[in-house]
């Protein structure tokens, strides 16, 4: 494997790695926002259940 074969393989993995950090990211925004809304319905239900009592 010549130098060049080398630094081409690099630059393949370093993209292939970007591409991975941006997606974990996306999906560390969107698993956030849906245990943010969860948290949120949750509450409600329970202030929505102590009113009947």
């Amino acid at each position: 494997m010549t130098p060049i074969e080398i630094m081409q393989k690099i630059g393949v993995c370093q993209q292939a790695l970007t591409r991975g950090n941006t997606e974990l990211k996306t999906l560390g925004v969107k698993k956030a926002r849906a245990e943010h809304d969860y948290k949120v319905a949750l509450r409600k239900e329970i202030l929505r259940l102590r009113q009947l009592e």
